[in-house]
């Protein structure tokens, strides 16, 4: 059975649509399934559906906290499985860092199993993550805007104005936040560490044409001092070493988009684990 796992709010709400065009490409192909919304995704959920060893391969519609969430609560059963990631958040940069886009058919295909290619996760902290992780002013504006689209009119506002726009208007506020803060304690620097596809294609002009591309547009800005960190053809990453931060404050920290409680300790590492990912090509339009 083929498990869809999916997350309404994604983007600007248009994985309604891209779900239910899946949904009816699975139906013409025969292929037996079941829809999960994301919210309802629980470790619970997961045991059920899992522990008959019935779900082999899932599909995650949505961005890149949707899919951080998804694998976190997979973690079990993630050597097992195969996931294919369709694309609908705002900047997608787990999807675009992979190899090109398998077709829905070639995806579900046995013969597509053996070329599906395994991705060594990183991990911080104890939780698992696929594309970056960041501390400092970074992580503060990811926690404050996630925080702040939960409310009512924190929702119209930011489906009105964008992910990449939002997220640039509260990294200003944060600033003056954090002026504030340097006069009366400390404050961690702004960090990141991210993984890149080392075969990307170079391309200024182009602002989601690839993980090395976007970031180029932004990074003196918005992720200040990033360490990153290379992928080989296997997407192994290049080196393994581990990075601990300690800070006399709690700091947020945020995983691919998904903010975390604050800590004063952050231990990372990469390589800790294989998974099979690929990424999932539906006209989302």
């Amino acid at each position: 059975m083929l498990l869809v796992i999916f997350n309404k709010s994604a983007g600007k709400g248009k994985t309604k649509g891209v779900v239910g065009k899946l949904c009816d490409e699975l139906h013409d192909l025969g292929v037996s399934y079941k829809k999960v919304e994301k919210a309802d995704f629980t470790r619970k959920t997961v045991d059920n559906l899992f522990e008959n060893g019935n779900v082999t391969r899932v599909i995650i519609c949505g961005g890149d906290g949707t899919v951080n969430r998804t694998i976190n609560t997979l973690y079990d059963y993630l050597q097992d499985i195969e996931i294919g990631i369709v694309p609908c958040g705002y900047g997608n940069l787990i999807a675009k860092s992979l190899d090109e886009p398998a077709s829905l058919d070639s995806f579900l295909s046995d013969s597509y199993h053996s070329d599906l290619p395994e991705v060594k996760v990183g991990k911080a902290n104890g939780r698992i993550f696929l594309n970056v992780v960041s501390i400092g002013s970074t992580a503060d504006t990811v926690a404050t805007v996630e925080s702040f689209r939960r409310t009512p009119p924190g929702s119209v506002i930011y489906r009105a104005l964008g992910g990449i726009f939002t997220h640039t208007i509260f990294f200003f506020l944060i600033q003056f936040k954090i002026l504030f803060l340097y006069v009366f304690r400390d404050y961690p620097s702004s960090m990141a560490w991210m993984r890149t596809n080392s075969e990307s294609r170079e391309n200024p002009f182009a602002l989601f044409t690839g993980v090395r591309e976007t970031i180029g547009q932004y990074k003196s800005l918005y992720l200040p001092r990033t360490h990153f960190i290379p992928w080989k053809k296997d997407h192994s990453p290049v080196n393994s070493r581990e990075y601990t931060i300690e800070h006399d404050h709690p700091f947020f920290w945020q995983t691919d988009g998904e903010p975390h409680e604050k800590t004063r300790t952050l231990r990372i590492s990469f390589g800790s684990k294989k998974l099979k990912l690929a990424t999932i090509q539906i006209d989302c339009k």
